[in-house]
């Protein structure tokens, strides 16, 4: 198998995984995947430019606009990932504040002399 081959197979399948909805449940088993995938997948792109095989295939158009949704697709897990763990740090600041609520003092009313 060649690695123009391997590359647009491993591109198919990570296409394939990026068009299933992302489940809050699978996330780490699918970002787990994908990132296997996009590990082989680079060591067979190095192959291919070593290699440099012919650039008249059109499956290499194929996976360059594959390529194109992957990516946008992997940019809005990576947000709704941020998302998600900006939500939890606000909760946990958020349970912190109603265990302890004096942990933080603010010094609403008090004086404050410029004199000295």
């Amino acid at each position: 198998m060649t690695p123009l081959d391997s590359v647009y197979e491993l591109t198919a399948e990570l296409y394939g995984l990026v068009q299933k909805p992302l489940l809050a449940e699978e996330r780490e088993n699918m970002i787990a995947k994908v990132e296997g995938l996009l590990q082989e997948r680079s060591q067979y792109i190095d192959e291919l430019v070593q290699s440099k095989e012919s650039k008249n295939d059109s499956r290499g158009n194929i996976i360059v606009s594959m390529n194109a949704i992957i990516d946008s697709t992997l940019l809005k897990w990576k947000k709704s990932v941020e998302e998600d763990l900006q939500k939890t740090k606000a909760k946990k600041q958020h349970v912190n504040r109603y265990v302890n609520p004096y942990g933080n003092e603010t010094f609403d009313g008090s004086f404050y002399d410029k004199r000295n």
